[in-house]
């Protein structure tokens, strides 16, 4: 049993890719044809900014985008994007985050379902968090972004991108994790979400990424 468990830890470590730099900055992600911030076409650079962009309207043009009705992985990468042009503009970055955190706030106080409204301000805090060492500014450092997304999971239809967004915020305290776990579990086949995942996981299908993680959560 001890080389069984042995063995299954070992494929683990190669299977999954290791994640270089903070995985909400450095790693962009596919969305398809979603709508999102402007950005530089034609280059496989993470930081690859419109240099044409005014970052005086990012908080505006970002709550558009979230407020058009995108999907989950289309609102990671918008935000990816919001908190590296922040970097440029730290003031159009604090803006943006007081508007996010503002429209939660007020969604809850009226009793309103504010999931995706708790998912982005949390999900932009904890990227603002990562680009901290890039930016050399940590104003979000006392908030706790990751339990705002982890509360939006209820109210959510795509269960399974949240817990892929709460996995990637996890990531520097645990790789692979249950998070993750549960995200492949409710990917479907040829989904964003699977190509998504598929980048952590070099040269495996779908299916093989599952056991691979099933197998890691019962050797705990």
């Amino acid at each position: 049993m001890k080389l069984l468990v042995k063995a299954t830890l070992t494929l683990i470590n190669l299977a999954v890719l290791a994640l270089a730099g903070p995985p909400l900055i450095c790693h962009p992600f596919t969305i398809g044809g979603e709508s999102s911030l402007p950005w530089a076409p034609g280059t496989n650079s993470w930081n690859s900014p419109d240099p044409k962009y005014d970052t005086g309207r990012l908080a505006a043009d970002t709550l558009k985008v979230l407020d058009s009705g995108v999907t989950i992985l289309a609102r990671m990468e918008t935000l990816r994007r919001a908190a590296i042009y922040s970097s440029k503009n730290p003031a159009s970055g604090m803006e943006l985050g007081a508007r996010l955190i503002g429209r939660a706030l007020t969604a809850e106080v009226k009793g309103q379902n504010n999931s995706l409204a708790l998912f982005d301000a949390g999900y932009f805090v904890e990227s603002m968090k990562q680009m901290a060492p890039i930016s050399k500014s940590n104003e979000f450092a006392a908030l706790d972004g990751y339990e705002w997304v982890r509360r939006s999971v209820p109210g959510m239809q795509d269960k399974p991108a949240v817990e892929y967004a709460l996995g990637l915020i996890q990531s520097t305290a645990s790789w692979p994790n249950e998070h993750l776990r549960r995200a492949a579990a409710g990917a479907q086949e040829g989904s964003l979400l699977a190509q998504n995942l598929a980048k952590h996981f070099p040269n495996k299908s779908l299916a093989e990424i599952k056991r691979i993680l099933a197998a890691k959560s019962a050797s705990l």
